[in-house]
């Protein structure tokens, strides 16, 4: 199991959140998604089978939520 975690400084809200962390964890290989609203960090708990470093954060920017930078 391998781990990503990203800045994501667009996120503002709980709802907010909650929608980003619903989209992610829809990917297959993603294993458990956590974000800390107040640093704007998620981190994403994945296969790195089934998805990339990149592939995640091009599907966190495809929500609307980016640009992320990698931490």
């Amino acid at each position: 199991m391998d781990v990503a975690t990203f800045a994501v400084p667009s996120l503002a809200r709980e709802s907010e959140a909650m929608d980003l962390r619903n989209a992610i964890n829809s990917l297959s290989g993603v294993a458990s998604v956590h974000l800390d609203l107040a640093s704007h960090a998620l981190s994403v708990y994945y296969d790195s089978s089934h998805l990339s470093r990149r592939l995640l954060r091009d599907s966190i920017e495809g929500t609307g939520y980016g640009p992320v930078e990698d931490r």
